[in-house]
Parts: structure tokens; sequence; C-alpha cells
């Protein structure tokens, strides 16, 4: 987990709180439910989660890195009136989460670094055993459809002015299953006039958009939507990313 490790110490600074994600979740929440209970699943530093508890939900975040869940305990402990907890698990392990949800989310590119198709089928079979009925699974990754067609593969670069800071996102294709995504981050200490550098690498396993639809019709699953964006576009070959809503009947 070396790179989540280097990736926790700068992770509210580089990505800092998704609001188009938080608008696009929160739409599709159940509107006759007390209660709203809401899963983050791979949640990182929790920002996501955190907003969504601000909202009045009640939300779980889980992740498998110690470090990130340091992050969100942080938020916690900040924020000790909301519903909000955390627990380190491994996304193929939610059914040690004893309650049910109305939404369970995975964003972020996530759900790729399960090691393939078998892993993959488990944990939307494992999401749909923890829905309430009528509840709303959303899984968001990037588009590996235009992704792979760029030459070099890479995304746009992140970058924070004010903290001096420049993300790189760059990948390379092992094998058709097989995805090495690195990352390069540079930070500039104008305090002190010097620069850091900082790369990590980790595998993932690339989904393409009819990959994933054979993966939603093997399981339980009869009703999905794709869009391109957090912003409702329809999905198409060039949109920057592919999300999932599917619903539980």
């Amino acid at each position: 987990m070396e790179f989540y490790k280097i990736l926790s110490n700068y992770y509210d600074d580089i990505f800092g709180t998704n609001m188009k994600a938080i608008e696009f979740i929160e739409s599709r929440l159940p509107k006759n439910v007390q209660k709203v209970k809401v899963l983050d699943i791979a949640c990182g530093s929790g920002s996501e989660a955190l907003e969504l508890a601000k909202q009045g939900y009640d939300v779980i975040g889980t992740d498998l890195s110690e470090d990130m869940i340091s992050l969100i305990e942080e938020k916690i402990t900040q924020n000790p009136s909301l519903a909000l907890t955390s627990r380190q698990v491994n996304m193929l392990d939610i059914e040690q989460l004893a309650t049910t949800f109305d939404c369970i989310y995975c964003i972020g590119n996530s759900f790729v670094h399960l090691h393939n198709l078998d892993e993959m089928l488990k944990m939307l079979q494992l999401c749909y055993g923890r829905l309430n009925d009528n509840g709303i699974l959303i899984i968001q990754i990037v588009n590996f459809d235009s992704v792979l067609k760029k030459t070099p593969m890479s995304l746009p670069s992140i970058g924070n002015s004010e903290k001096g800071m420049t993300f790189k996102r760059n990948y390379e294709l092992l094998s058709p299953t097989q995805l090495l995504f690195s990352m390069n981050l540079k930070i500039m200490n104008n305090n002190e006039g010097d620069t850091s550098y900082y790369s990590s690498s980790i595998q993932l396993r690339p989904l393409l958009k009819k990959d994933f639809e054979v993966l939603i019709q093997k399981s339980a699953f009869s009703k999905y939507e794709l869009f391109g964006s957090y912003v409702n576009e329809p999905y198409t070959e060039d949109s920057p990313a592919l999300i999932a809503v599917l619903q539980k009947l």
C-alpha cells in the first residue's frame, strides 16, 4: 500500500471535495426514507462522505488503507455531531458491515483496483446483497475506452497553485488485462526554495464499457443507466468517465 501511504499525505490538497459527485449521488438518494443510509466504498480521505453526512445522511466510509482511514477519522473527530463512521474494510469484505444501505457508491476509479472480472462481479453481488429494496449502487471509473486510444495514455494533470503542487497521472498497458498507473507529484516549497518529487505506481484492471455491461448483466441487478460525467451527460467513447447507476428492484 506504499502508493496510498504517499498519496494520503497530500490527498485533500490534490483532490479536494468533488461537489459534482456529491450532487450526482444526492440526486439519486430516496426522498421517502426517514434516515437514508449511505456506504462510501474506498472512501479515500472521506471528503465526499463528510459532505453527505453534513446534508443529514447516515454515512459509513470504508477503505483498505490505514492511512486513508486515519484521514477520515480526523474529520469524524472534528465533526462529532454528524452521523459519519468509518471502517477499514476491503471492498470484497463489505458483508462484515452489520447493516444495509439505501445507496452504495464507489467512485474515484477504485473499482478497477480489483484484480479481475471475477472479483468485480463478486463486488457487484455483495453490493446487491447490502442494498435495501430500490437501493442504488453508483460506480465511477475512468473511461478506459478513451484512455486506451490515446498516445501517450494519460489523464489531465491536477494542480494546486496555492500549495505549489502538480499531480500527473499516466498509464502503461502491460497486457490486455493489466495497466500500470503511475503518479508523479511535484511540490514546490516557496518558503525554502526547494522542490520535492514523489512517484509511485500500482497495477489496475482496465475495464471497457462492453465488459462492464457484461458484468452487470451477469449480476443480480436488472436495471442500470450509464453516464459519461457527473453532470448527467450520456456516455460516449470520448467521455471523461464511465458512471454506472444500478438499482435493486
